[in-house]
């Protein structure tokens, strides 16, 4: 027999009150956690697009969009005080285009809380190196 242990020491996880997002592939389920909520000051109604970085397809962006921009997701605030959005294939396109995840259902991945600003919008990176299921 040849064992392989695993323990929190080899297992990689997320801290408790890091900022993340989780994002269940089979669900189309993102899930950002109450430290997101806080550090990007998040209201319902918030309205979010993603962006994805053309010279580098791994690295993700989260955009917060305004309200009048019929295209953008509505982030759902739920009983858990937590803010979700539904989107199978959205889940599905970030999930192809990171190796660590392409074999994952559902992971987590932080959320940068600093923004930069493009066009008077701000973004935030999504840090596709920190994926942890």
């Amino acid at each position: 027999m040849n064992l392989e242990i695993f323990n929190s020491s080899n297992v990689a996880s997320i801290p408790a009150g890091k900022p993340t997002v989780r994002i269940n592939t089979k669900a189309g389920m993102f899930s950002f956690s109450n430290t997101v909520a806080h550090k990007l000051k998040l209201t319902h109604p918030t309205y979010i697009e993603f962006a994805q970085d053309k010279d580098r397809p791994e690295d993700w962006y989260l955009v917060m969009a305004s309200a009048d921009n019929e295209k953008a997701f509505k982030l759902r605030f739920d009983k858990d005080e937590r803010f979700n959005l539904n989107s199978t294939a959205m889940a599905r396109k970030i999930q192809q285009s990171i190796p660590a995840a392409k074999e994952l259902n559902s992971f987590y991945m932080i959320v940068s809380t600093e923004a930069i600003e493009i066009d008077g919008r701000k973004i935030y990176a999504l840090i596709t190196k920190s994926i942890s299921k």
